[in-house]
């Protein structure tokens, strides 16, 4: 204990505990009381049962005035269902950002997201999961793999949580297994249905037959 109590440092298996809800463990933690800053670093664990949310990596900051969490260097996330039972989205990437009060997560660097309630992986440099509004952003470049039967690839896409959808206005590429390949203008991708909505569609298949359509 440091500077008349304002600052706290303790190192070795540090267990922390804020409310009812918020569980860390890490190797050394610095926590400074004016500005309600606590640092973890080393095998850091943060748990959070009212967000549905687990997330380790090598250093967390938690900034307790603002309620934002920031992790960095090789993040893994996991977000529970309801009842903390169920992973619903496992997401990996470099560092990250949760916003508590607007429900955001934000995680940049080769990031990998694994949707196991839709069976799809989404790869991307950077992704935004809006919690409130139950969607997903990426950013620049993304691949998604669903069910193994098709690989879409276009910039900027958007998951809709509850309309259940993939959708995209840019330039976008879908390859199935049987190497048929789709170019898209935009996009619209429902998977309850198995309904894609396409335009400006261009369609190649394995023996280089080509057709193209305007809508479809």
């Amino acid at each position: 204990i440091k500077e008349k109590g304002s600052l706290i440092i303790a190192s070795g298996n540090v267990n922390i505990t804020d409310g009812d809800n918020i569980v860390i463990s890490g190797k050394k933690a610095t926590y400074d009381k004016k500005d309600q800053i606590l640092d973890i670093i080393g095998n850091v664990i943060f748990i959070d049962t009212n967000k549905n949310y687990k997330a380790s990596s090598e250093k967390i900051i938690f900034n307790r005035n603002k309620n934002i969490i920031s992790s960095y260097e090789n993040t893994e996330i996991y977000l529970f269902d309801k009842n903390n039972i169920k992973t619903d989205f496992k997401i990996i990437g470099k560092n990250s950002i949760f916003d508590k009060k607007n429900n955001t997560i934000e995680i940049n660097g080769n990031v990998v997201f694994e949707d196991f309630l839709n069976n799809y992986n989404l790869y991307s440099e950077k992704i935004i999961y809006y919690k409130l509004k139950e969607t997903i952003k990426s950013f620049d470049q993304t691949k998604i793999n669903y069910n193994n039967n098709l690989s879409i690839l276009a910039n900027n896409i958007y998951f809709d949580n509850i309309k259940n959808s993939f959708f995209s206005k840019e330039k976008t590429l879908i390859t199935d297994n049987l190497e048929n390949k789709f170019e898209f203008s935009s996009f619209d991708f429902n998977l309850n249905n198995k309904i894609l909505k396409a335009e400006e569609i261009t369609l190649s298949d394995i023996d280089s037959n080509n057709i193209k359509i305007q809508n479809a």
